[in-house]
């Protein structure tokens, strides 16, 4: 069960982010009772930073993500840690070239940790479990 929310996306209250909110949580790496991820969000924030990190965010298409309103982007400049039991909102899936676009955002960015990465980037594409 536990591998098949790697990629799924809900929409989840993030008590981490700011402000706090509703947003979309993309689920990566289960570990115990909790998952490992990074949300979504509508624009990339170079607050303070310029375009340094804009390399630690993926394009998420609205048209191949239908729980998406518009365009958006997969935020990889951080992680965020939520409980299983707060995953009941599914919203969809990443599809395999979003979920390689996220790998490569985590790969480049400076800003994770190496283990982190080292977690993250061991995680299955969505087509390498299907089979």
């Amino acid at each position: 069960m536990t591998d098949a929310l790697s990629w799924g996306v809900f929409h989840v209250w993030m008590d981490g982010t700011t402000p706090a909110k509703y947003k979309f949580f993309v689920c990566l790496h289960v570990t115990g009772d909790s998952v490992l991820g990074i949300v979504i969000n509508s624009r990339i924030n170079e607050l303070g930073q310029g375009p340094a990190l804009r390399p630690c965010y993926a394009t998420l298409s609205s048209e191949a993500h239908p729980f998406l309103e518009h365009d958006s982007w997969a935020d990889c400049t951080r992680t965020f840690t939520v409980p299983l039991a707060l995953l009941t909102d599914r919203r969809g899936q990443l599809t395999p070239d979003a979920a390689r676009a996220v790998l490569e955002a985590v790969r480049v960015c400076p800003r994770l940790k190496p283990r982190t990465q080292g977690v993250l980037l061991a995680v299955a594409l969505p087509e390498d479990r299907e089979g």
